[in-house]
């Protein structure tokens, strides 16, 4: 048996698959686990968010990767005036 893939948060998915002879590509950002046990996905081609079960992942990503890519991520920078210390 394959060892289950598990998705990183900051790396894009791009999966290649076939519809009506077709082939299309889709790019997925792991988002993280939602309280149902699924994988939360934020998907590029329609701007919205999608899940999936852990093991519908696992398959597709043995089967249908073609690449990973590492997001960059944004640092926000909080204004100076806003911080407040408790002493």
């Amino acid at each position: 048996m394959a060892k289950r893939a598990t998705p990183e948060k900051g790396i894009k998915y791009t999966f290649k698959f076939k519809k009506q002879d077709k082939t299309h590509f889709t790019t997925l950002l792991f988002e993280g686990m939602n309280d149902k046990g699924r994988y939360e996905f934020y998907n590029y081609q329609s701007k919205a968010y999608t899940s999936m079960p852990p093991l519908r992942f696992s398959y597709i990503h043995r089967f249908n990767l073609v690449r990973e890519e590492r997001v960059k991520m944004e640092i926000k920078e909080v204004p100076a005036h806003l911080i407040i210390d408790n002493p």
